[in-house]
């Protein structure tokens, strides 16, 4: 069974990514348009691959599943968004996953490809 955070804005992220290090497990990070009002994101192309993502994490064991919220749209769009500009992450696109401290990710429309998601899911 995953464990699972969420966290909205950089300053978070950075908080509990820190905190986050010092464990066993993997951690998975989803960044996405933050959520509005209605508890959907912002972003088409992170409410698609919600579904997928989602399913992976409740086939996933012993690892950590951290969602991330990038912020508005305005945020996010900001060439200097701190998301795009942190020589750990330098996002260019969301929704985009992650294993903390591994190159692989899965990108934009790659995030609803159940094949490319399982895959990134198997590497912990």
């Amino acid at each position: 069974m995953a464990i699972r955070s969420e966290v909205e804005g950089y300053d978070a992220f950075c908080n509990l990514i820190e905190e986050l290090q010092t464990q066993d497990k993997p951690v998975y990070l989803y960044f996405c348009g933050s959520k509005k009002a209605d508890g959907k994101s912002w972003c088409p192309d992170c409410v698609k691959a919600s579904p997928v993502v989602e399913k992976a994490v409740e086939e996933a064991e012993n690892i950590h599943f951290v969602y991330v919220g990038v912020g508005d749209r305005d945020v996010w769009k900001d060439p200097k968004c701190p998301f795009r500009t942190d020589k750990h992450l330098q996002l260019k696109s969301v929704p985009t996953l992650i294993v903390w401290g591994r190159p692989e990710k899965v990108e934009d429309t790659e995030c609803s490809n159940p094949d490319l998601v399982s895959v990134l899911f198997k590497l912990s």
